[in-house]
């Protein structure tokens, strides 16, 4: 699925309830979800050390860009991305009061204020 599919999909769910928004944006991106690149093999790929990390800012930059077309706000999309690491993600020194590293804050953003052009 490349960047124009995966912002035309976050558009179509944003008339959803937020639940129902909140769902499929989860399953999306959940570590070997669909738009999850840097575990293409599956959530087990973590474990077993063959995490794609030259793909974690594609990843990011896509989330931002889909949460963006999904309909939620900046902030939201900031917030939810932190949720879901400090569940499931791996710990990190250097994160943002948000919860995610500096680098995962610039590229969400990016995608969020690229989504239009998609």
């Amino acid at each position: 699925m490349d960047v124009s599919q995966s912002v035309t999909a976050g558009r179509l769910i944003s008339g959803l309830w937020d639940f129902l928004k909140g769902t499929a944006m989860a399953d999306w991106f959940r570590a070997g979800g669909p738009m999850d690149y840097q575990r293409p093999d599956g959530y087990g790929a973590a474990r077993f050390g063959d995490v794609k990390l030259q793909y974690r800012d594609v990843t990011n930059y896509l989330y931002g860009a889909v949460s963006s077309a999904a309909g939620y706000n900046k902030a939201q999309t900031l917030n939810n991305a932190g949720t879901y690491n400090r569940y499931f993600g791996g710990s990190s020194k250097n994160v943002t009061p948000y919860g995610i590293r500096l680098d995962a804050v610039r590229n969400i953003s990016q995608g969020y204020r690229d989504s239009s052009q998609w």
